[in-house]
């Protein structure tokens, strides 16, 4: 057995990268939410790309784990964009009767009173935007793109046992057997890792084709 491990050979990315299947964890489908829209386009490039070439693939519980924790990228979304808001502030200069007379003066108050009302504006638009966020449901852009571009021949759902899975998820917490083990301590989904891994063996099986898991 521990022969055959220094027999393994896997082909380097550049040799592989034209013809393998695409397969996507969950951060990677959550990153959009904090990138520029160029990069939101670059993206949906490349996927449409490699579904026309149909080489992409999405484990099922990727899917799952995205609709978890998209509303946490939405919230912080929305917290970084109110603390922004919040923390908009421009201090005039005080009264001095002395000063009245001056026209520099006046002119400083002038602009004073110009950039505090254009201040308001910036905050009153800022939380329109704050409004719109909060009425997205599922119909955000990332989520439509999303929804346009991942069909049933993307995405890839084992019909796996459940009592199978957690006694083997057992075994690999006692030997500590990659990967699913470390995941143990996990509140939510501890075997979430192991169910992408089988997919992935699922995809490899079927499709007799190298793997990039894009994570």
């Amino acid at each position: 057995m521990q022969k055959k491990l220094f027999q393994t050979h896997a082909e380097p990315i550049d040799k592989i990268k034209d013809n393998c299947y695409i397969v996507l964890d969950t951060n990677v489908l959550l990153i959009p939410y904090k990138t520029g829209t160029k990069s939101i386009e670059e993206i949906t490039e490349l996927y449409s790309k490699f579904i026309r070439e149909k080489r992409l693939k999405i484990p099922g519980q990727v899917v799952r784990e995205f609709v978890k924790n998209r509303p946490n990228e939405l919230k912080n979304l929305y917290s970084s964009i109110e603390i922004h808001m919040n923390n908009i502030q421009f201090s005039i200069i005080n009264d001095y009767p002395l000063l009245k007379p001056l026209e520099s003066y006046k002119k400083v108050k002038k602009l004073g009173d110009e950039i505090n009302k254009s201040i308001k504006c910036y905050r009153e638009n800022v939380k329109s935007v704050l409004e719109d966020i909060r009425n997205w449901n599922w119909n955000d852009p990332i989520s439509k793109k999303y929804s346009e571009l991942f069909s049933n021949n993307v995405i890839l759902d084992l019909p796996l046992d459940k009592d199978f899975l957690q006694k083997d998820l057992k075994q690999r917490e006692i030997y500590k057997i990659p990967p699913g083990y470390q995941d143990k301590d996990k509140p939510d989904n501890p075997g979430g890792d192991y169910l992408i891994w089988l997919t992935i063996l699922e995809i490899g099986k079927t499709y007799k084709k190298d793997i990039v898991f894009v994570s």
